[in-house]
C-alpha cells in the first residue's frame, strides 16, 4: 500500500491543532523538528483556508463527525423551514 505523504502531513497538522490549539507557526516548527518538511504557507492554508487533500481518511472524518452533527442540528433548529419536502 502506498502512503500519500500530502495526506499524512495534512492529518499531522489537524491532529496537532486539535490536540494543542497551537497556531500555524508553532505547528510548522514542531513538524519540522519531527522531520516533516512542510512550508509555513501550506500549514496556514490547511488551517485557515479549508485547504485539504481530495481524499480524507476515516481518522480525520471521525475526529470532526461530532462537530458536523452539532452544526447540522443547530442549523435545523435555527431554520425549521429548511429540509426535504414531505409529500
Amino acid at each position: 500500500m502506498k502512503i500519500d505523504e500530502q495526506l499524512v502531513k495534512f492529518e499531522a497538522v489537524l491532529l496537532l491543532r486539535k490536540a494543542t490549539g497551537w497556531d500555524y507557526r508553532r505547528i510548522t516548527k514542531v513538524l519540522s523538528e519531527l522531520g516533516f518538511s512542510i512550508p509555513l504557507g501550506t500549514v496556514r492554508h490547511y488551517l485557515y483556508r479549508n485547504g485539504s487533500p481530495r481524499y480524507i481518511s476515516p481518522l480525520i472524518k471521525s475526529l470532526f463527525y461530532h462537530n458536523a452533527c452539532k452544526l447540522a442540528l443547530k442549523l435545523k433548529e435555527e431554520n425549521p423551514e429548511w429540509g426535504c419536502e414531505k409529500n
